[in-house]
């Protein structure tokens, strides 16, 4: 079974009925422990106000053996959201990276868990118009 989580209703409506859906904020799903095989969560860990709740809430839902899949602007300039070129364009953008990710940052908000792949993307850089980014992709497992 495939579950989908999001706060945004609109997007779970969108999903095919196959999915269950639940809407829910990320750090505090309202599903049982250890009952998800493989947790995906891509481009989440920079918005949400606590990650240190969606850090403990992931390896609570994963499986004792599953595998959890992130990804994340990594080491991301946040100094992009004050510029004046930035603010012009896009005003007043609610949903901004809240955080910079680092490695160092994985290591302490995951500490149980252990990095099993790791992969730099650069692919798209280039079409960023203010201080371009890579994304980070990784794969968690309990130790």
């Amino acid at each position: 079974m495939r579950i989908a989580v999001d706060i945004a209703q609109l997007y779970l409506e969108r999903l095919s009925d196959s999915v269950m859906k639940v809407w829910s904020e990320i750090e505090d799903v309202p599903l049982g422990s250890g009952i998800i095989d493989t947790i995906v969560c891509a481009n989440v860990l920079e918005h949400v106000g606590s990650a240190e709740r969606l850090a403990s809430e992931i390896p609570r839902l994963v499986a004792p053996a599953g595998r959890i899949l992130l990804t994340f602007p990594f080491e991301q300039d946040l100094g992009v959201y004050e510029l004046a070129a930035y603010k012009a364009k896009y005003q007043k953008y609610k949903y901004v990276h809240l955080r910079s990710i680092t490695d160092n940052l994985i290591d302490q908000l995951f500490p149980d868990c252990e990095v099993i792949s790791s992969e730099l993307m650069t692919d798209g850089m280039e079409l960023m118009e203010f201080k371009p980014y890579p994304v980070k992709a990784i794969e968690l497992v309990r130790r």
